[in-house]
């Protein structure tokens, strides 16, 4: 049998022992706790790149398609080229009549999409029929863009399409196909 001092001395080892474990289990606590600290703060910081990429490409993305014509597309941004700075002068002259603003501005986007609906099925017909787009009409095509997407900045134009791996022949090339 143990004496009393034996007992008492097991149980002084034991406390020691739950001491001991529970320093232990703190100081694993307080590092798992950083660890999960850590671990949030780098997937908060991957969920806001995410966001901020998300939100930066549903700006490019909202595209849509206006119209279908044969196997050609018109998107809703082709459309919206043809009107931006007309649209825009019609929001700030008619800023005071909302209802107004937003009749012309439809009236103006549905032209805009007759026209092109109008111009790609003259493309198709003239390929259809063997011919080819003459270069001052892709010249013309080509000033056009520059005017109305670029104002006029060539150097503008050239840097874009630069950055899209384009040379202006290529892009030449691109409007006489379309």
């Amino acid at each position: 049998m143990l004496s009393g001092i034996e007992i008492s001395n097991s149980f002084a080892t034991i406390d020691h022992l739950q001491t001991k474990l529970s320093h232990r289990q703190r100081g694993l606590t307080r590092d798992m706790d950083d660890l999960f600290k850590s671990i949030f703060k780098g997937a908060a910081l991957i969920l806001v790149g995410i966001c901020l990429n998300a939100s930066l490409r549903a700006q490019d993305v909202v595209d849509g398609i206006a119209a279908i014509v044969n196997d050609s597309v018109i998107t809703f941004s082709q459309v919206k080229q043809q009107v931006d700075r007309q649209e825009q002068a019609l929001r700030d002259a008619l800023r005071d009549n909302p209802d107004e603003m937003v009749k012309r501005v439809k009236a103006l986007r549905l032209e805009a999409l007759n026209a092109l609906i109008e111009r790609e099925l003259i493309l198709q017909e003239f390929k259809k029929q063997g011919f080819d787009l003459p270069d001052r009409y892709v010249e013309a095509r080509l000033r056009e863009t520059i005017e109305q997407q670029f104002d006029g900045n060539r150097a503008a134009f050239i840097k874009t399409l630069e950055a899209q791996g384009l040379s202006m022949q290529e892009f030449r090339e691109d409007m006489k196909k379309t």
